[in-house]
């Protein structure tokens, strides 16, 4: 019993460690601010910026920079100090350093190998003395020449098929066409009714099932309409039926041209249908969304998210900011709706860093350097804020139902 109280004692002190790792590594990610600076210049053609993101007292620190004429855009990750990317440099070096130095032992093993496999081949080469006395006194009979001569040839060629010569030669049966002969116009086993409805019409919706059923009067009109029609098709290919030749050619072609205009009421009907229901179903897209902007629940949500919003902001914003900045737009105008714009952060920045118009040139010139930090804790904050919002509930509810509108 105490052998297994030992052990869960252990287990336990294992698992309470593992778990204060893990706060300690949770707390040092939301209280440990994120540091960030940058800096640049552009006077002239010259342009030039660096920027720095550190955390946990440099033990984690990004760099990017631009030097035009020196190095150009640099990079470069370092963990405690240690660069991550000059150590894979040289580990790619030591690799390719090894890699080579095998290659070069590998070379002069096989010229070796391949110096005495030439030895064993001379020496296989040369031939048995007896051999050569019997080849020279045997004569071949032409017959075994002949079979030589056949055998050098190659009997089969293109992977294994018979060749040209013995291939016999293949006679073309010639297809015996028959006799022209007029085939009637109109075959009742084999041919479709001539009033069936021609190649790009549309099925009338209210055969398709799809659409909403129209009102009742317009449903009545619709059946007589097709009832009559149906009556006049059935007789007027019974007539088509009977007739052969160019009568009965020009008598389908007529009856074709007459189905068509028959059919266009019905197909203007269904066109002005879809068009009307389309519109209809804008129009009731465009009333739900204004009834959601405009819902007082939905209001305060966005006045709440907008309030959080300028706090993030705030918080991301650099503490610190000096420097100038000298542009032009060549537009009064524009120049004047970008000062506007910028007018709102005067109030935080405008001891360090001056902004200077030109409203008369296209120029843009400055030199500047930011530091600020972030603390993860306040952004998961904000994020908490806007998910437990009482309102938030109801908006998701909302638009879920606004995707339904149809």
């Amino acid at each position: 019993m105490s052998i297994i109280l030992t052990i869960l004692k252990v287990i336990g002190i294992i698992l309470l460690i593992i778990l204060l790792i893990i706060l300690a590594i949770l707390l040092l990610v939301l209280f440990v601010p994120i540091r960030y600076s940058a800096g640049g210049r552009k006077e002239g053609d010259v342009l030039e910026f660096s920027g720095k993101v550190t955390w946990l007292l440099r033990a984690v620190t990004v760099q990017i920079g631009y030097e035009p004429g020196r190095a150009g855009l640099t990079k470069d990750l370092r963990i405690f100090g240690i660069s991550l990317f000059k150590l894979r440099d040289k580990l790619r070096s030591g690799k390719k350093g090894s890699v080579s130095a095998e290659s070069a032992g590998g070379g002069s093993t096989e010229k070796a190998s391949g110096d005495e496999i030439a030895l064993l081949e001379a020496e296989e080469a040369k031939p048995d003395p007896g051999t050569v006395t019997e080849a020279a006194g045997a004569e071949a009979s032409p017959a075994e020449a002949d079979l030589g001569k056949g055998d050098s040839e190659p009997l089969f060629e293109d992977g294994g098929e018979a060749s040209t010569a013995q291939k016999e030669p293949h006679e073309e049966v010639p297809f015996a066409q028959p006799e022209s002969e007029e085939i009637p116009l109109a075959q009742p086993e084999e041919e479709e009714v001539p009033f069936a409805k021609p190649e790009g019409e549309e099925v009338p919706a209210e055969q398709t099932g799809d659409v909403e059923k129209p009102e009742a009067g317009v449903s009545r009109v619709r059946a007589v309409y097709k009832k009559l029609t149906d009556r006049l098709f059935s007789v007027l290919s019974g007539i088509a039926l009977r007739l052969n030749g160019i009568v009965g050619k020009l008598f389908n072609l007529i009856l074709k041209v007459f189905i068509r205009i028959c059919l266009l009421p019905i197909t203007i009907v269904e066109k002005l249908d879809k068009i009307l229901r389309k519109i209809g179903s804008i129009c009731r897209k465009i009333g739900a969304v204004y009834d959601f902007f405009f819902d007082e629940r939905v209001q305060a949500f966005l006045s709440q998210i907008m309030g959080l919003i300028r706090k993030l902001i705030g918080h991301v914003l650099p503490k610190k900011l000096i420097g100038y900045v000298r542009f032009g737009l060549d537009d009064p105008g524009y120049t004047g709706r970008v000062l506007a714009a910028v007018a709102p952060f005067y109030p935080k920045y405008g001891k360090s860093f001056s902004v200077q118009p030109d409203f008369e040139d296209l120029v843009l010139e400055g030199k500047a350097e930011l530091k600020g930090r972030v603390y993860l804790f306040y952004v998961a904050y904000i994020g908490l804020r806007a998910i437990l919002n009482k309102n938030t509930k109801y908006v998701i509810r909302e638009l879920k139902k606004l995707k339904e509108v149809r």
